[in-house]
């Protein structure tokens, strides 16, 4: 009789070793759906917390057009934005936003929103940060002004309230110098047309009356690019060379020995306008600041106070070798809103690096001796404290403007006006 065996199944089961590999790419597999979310939500933090701040900084100009004032730390540490009168209460925020947690990449420390309102409510600080990349805004601390977002930490950036006439300044630290991240706009605005007599040109005489110079002696006086107020609002004024160092007019006209005296430069008599003795010496800026008209605590930059910062920026990064064609495109503001052309498409400095410093350079142009308005859109003259030794009418100035020439230092007749950058004692 034939008996028949159950058949057994010789097909091989996974062995240790496959289980273990098995297991261990399960593993891998799940580590990297954990990191990939958790990268996800770490750039959804991020994203939060500028649209919260954005959200924040449009309440507080709400405030602001209302109160003419921005919010006290007091009212910031309520919680809500509003204001209550007898007619009622305003909510511009009902509930404050906080910085989204858990704190992502290096803002373990600093994931939080810290409002500084200064002092005369004029201006604001928020600090806070992020853990990545948000749009143009790079890793790390970053501070919210009314002026935008700035990629800097709020330390090294802020806002300066003249008191002379309330205007606001924005700074900002390049280096080891802090700088006015505008030009200055202090002064009476001098119209064009108006006989001054004292003007001269540049022959001596006093033939060219049919325009104004800036020979007040008790009041600052400012051109307007177009003889626009509205200019100097955006750009900033123009001022003569005399008058940005706060000495008399007739010093546009003088000589000056700065190098038997390293401490004194000197007024000499000349052949433009005889005489001396118009009060034109004054201590030589390269070694004691001169104010001039910037506000207490600032003065107007030497030449050496320039190189400083030129030498800073022509390094990639601030640390390594660069090139000294991108200091421009670091210095200048970006897009076309106010230049003619982008202001870094110049063929050498990478998009990357536009403004990189913050200085917001603004192409004000200049006004010449005869009241005209030159390359607005297109330049921005600094006025150097620094004067030219020897030469009796012109004086050391630095351009900022468009093309693959970027920067260059140069001089011109004092009595141009040009635009004046305060830099911090």
């Amino acid at each position: 009789m034939n008996i028949k065996h159950p058949q057994t199944n010789n097909k091989p089961g996974f062995t240790l070793i496959e289980l273990l590999v098995v297991i261990a790419i399960i593993g891998i597999l799940a580590t990297i759906a954990t990191i990939g979310l958790s990268s996800v939500r770490a750039k959804a933090r991020d994203s939060q917390r500028v649209a919260d701040i954005k959200q924040t900084q449009t309440a507080l100009e709400m405030f602001y057009n209302d109160n003419n004032r921005y919010p006290s730390a007091s009212e910031w540490a309520s919680g809500v934005l509003a204001t209550t009168t007898a007619y009622g209460t305003t909510t511009y925020m009902a509930h404050i936003p906080v910085a989204a947690n858990p704190p992502d990449g290096s803002c373990y420390l600093t994931n939080s929103f810290v409002y500084t309102p200064d002092t005369a409510g004029r201006s604001y600080q928020i600090s806070f940060c992020t853990g990545g990349q948000v749009a143009n805004l790079n890793t790390g601390n970053k501070c919210a002004t009314p002026d935008g977002i700035l990629n800097v930490d709020c330390s090294n950036s802020g806002n300066f309230t003249d008191i002379r006439d309330g205007q606001v300044y924005p700074w900002i630290k390049i280096g080891e110098q802090t700088w006015m991240a505008k030009n200055l706009n202090v002064g009476t605005m001098i119209p064009n047309g108006n006989s001054a007599p004292g003007c001269i040109d540049v022959s001596g005489s006093y033939e060219w009356a049919n325009f104004s110079c800036q020979t007040s002696t008790s009041a600052i006086e400012k051109y307007c690019s177009g003889n626009n107020p509205s200019q100097c609002n955006i750009y900033g004024g123009l001022y003569e060379w005399a008058e940005t160092l706060g000495l008399p007019y007739q010093c546009n006209w003088r000589s000056y020995d700065c190098d038997s005296d390293p401490n004194t430069c000197t007024e000499l008599i000349n052949e433009y306008y005889a005489g001396g003795g118009d009060n034109c010496t004054f201590p030589n800026p390269e070694v004691t600041p001169r104010q001039g008209i910037c506000p207490n605590g600032w003065h107007v930059p030497s030449n050496s106070d320039w190189q400083a910062l030129v030498n800073y920026l022509s390094v990639d990064g601030h640390g390594g070798a660069g090139d000294l064609n991108d200091v421009g495109g670091k210095l200048k503001e970006g897009g076309t809103t106010h230049w003619d052309i982008e202001s870094c498409d110049d063929g050498q400095t990478p998009a990357a690096t536009c403004n990189s410093s913050k200085f917001n350079a603004l192409p004000a142009g200049y006004r010449t001796f005869y009241g005209n308005f030159a390359d607005p859109g297109a330049y921005n003259y600094l006025w150097l404290s620094t004067p030219s030794y020897y030469d009796q009418d012109e004086n050391n100035y630095f351009v900022i403007y468009y093309g693959p020439y970027i920067m260059s230092g140069t001089m011109s007749y004092r009595t141009y006006g040009m635009s004046v950058r305060c830099l911090k004692n």
